[in-house]
């Protein structure tokens, strides 16, 4: 390497993205099975609105996959233990975005990587041994762009003690309040040896379709029908189904249980209304991660 690059790229961090990209293997799989996936992102809940998400859940006679943020296992954690005694998928919601200004993307996935681990440790020493986790918020962004911030954010999680992660690689290259193009598909990334891999499952949908955010920050709702949001929700199931993958739809329960909601709860009970009519089947996360690694992965890119 000459010197006058190396000092290029110490102005230019984005120099080294062609590098980052040779440094890792993409399996990926086609046949993963179509199904529903409630993935449900807990922020925001306390103990009055966990309770009733126990509630509507039971009374919708469904389980689902529930991201909790570290500060809410262990504030809450009688009630998580409950919900995965009852059959829920009690996961993390990780915040272990580095704070460090452009900093190279190998550096930047080293200090994500480091941040996830005492993480996971802290969460394990609560008695959640959790097998996958999901960002939270700005944590689903490095500061590059969409798709290199998760390249970064997927090979940090390979390492790190989780065994998956529940991708967020269409919501961010997609506009709050914008409408949800093709889905991704599901595989699997390899960082050097062959053992050190981590599984990642692609979110479809999400409900920032019902807001309008700048630079993160919510601003308030988005000019969106209720209407609207079926016929795009009901154009990523069919996605979904016609590539043989999970329809992946990321939900803020606090957003559609509380008093003033941002989208009415009845969205929520038509999908699952809508799956049974069509003997769509509903697995948790840990559900498909299981079935994942008895499925022959297809192809590689």
């Amino acid at each position: 390497m000459s010197l006058i690059y190396s000092l290029k790229r110490m102005i230019n961090p984005l120099l080294y993205i062609e590098e980052y990209g040779r440094n890792f293997i993409v399996d990926r799989t086609d046949n993963l099975g179509f199904c529903l996936c409630l993935r449900h992102d807990m922020d925001l809940m306390d103990r009055k609105t966990i309770d009733e998400f126990i509630k509507f859940e039971e009374n919708a006679n469904i389980k689902s996959t529930c991201f909790f943020l570290l500060s809410q296992l262990r504030k809450y954690k009688k009630q998580a233990l409950l919900l995965r005694e009852g059959g829920w998928d009690v996961q993390f919601h990780s915040q272990s975005r580095p704070f460090y200004f452009k900093a190279n993307p190998f550096k930047m996935e080293r200090l994500y990587r480091s941040n996830l681990k005492k993480e996971f440790s802290r969460v394990i020493a609560l008695g959640f041994n959790c097998s996958g986790h999901a960002p939270h918020a700005i944590h689903c962004y490095v500061g590059y762009d969409p798709d290199l911030d998760w390249s970064v954010i997927e090979k940090a999680t390979a390492g790190s003690g989780f065994k998956w992660i529940c991708g967020y690689r269409l919501p961010v290259k997609t506009e709050y309040g914008e409408e949800f193009h093709a889905p991704l598909p599901s595989y699997r990334i390899t960082v050097g040896s062959s053992d050190n891999f981590i599984n990642v499952y692609q979110t479809s949908w999400d409900d920032r379709f019902f807001f309008v955010s700048f630079r993160g920050k919510l601003l308030g709702k988005a000019k969106r029908t209720i209407e609207e949001a079926k016929k795009n929700i009901l154009q990523q199931i069919n996605f979904c189904r016609e590539m043989n993958m999970p329809f992946i739809i990321s939900l803020h329960p606090f957003q559609f249980l509380k008093k003033d909601p941002a989208y009415p709860a009845e969205l929520v009970l038509g999908l699952i209304s809508y799956c049974r009519q069509e003997q769509i089947s509903v697995k948790t996360l840990k559900q498909i991660s299981n079935e994942y690694s008895e499925i022959k992965i297809s192809s590689k890119e």
